[in-house]
């Protein structure tokens, strides 16, 4: 399952569920977007391949393949007021 279909649904339901955080979308390589979230530059990313993520980042899945949410390890989930609820992503598509 792609981010082109996946990602305007989550991003919507994750606009309505934190309504005081600004989303931006940028599309960047694999590579780009782990260098991107372990300088602190974002707070998390979706990529279709959860494997060979580096330590210093969570993954969650939000389908059933390898599409997932990544974020930091000391990454500010706590920034949102509270903690980013897999369910939120997953009872999309999961």
């Amino acid at each position: 399952m792609s981010g082109t279909y996946l990602l305007p649904t989550l991003m919507a339901k994750f606009a309505e569920r934190y309504p005081d955080c600004r989303i931006q979308l940028d599309i960047q390589s694999p590579d780009a977007i782990k260098q991107l979230l372990k300088q602190g530059e974002i707070d998390f990313a979706f990529l279709d391949d959860r494997d060979s993520l580096p330590e210093y980042t969570v993954a969650e899945p939000v389908a059933s393949d390898q599409v997932g949410v990544i974020r930091s390890a000391t990454a500010p989930a706590y920034k949102l007021g509270r903690s980013m609820d897999p369910m939120c992503w997953t009872s999309t598509h999961g």
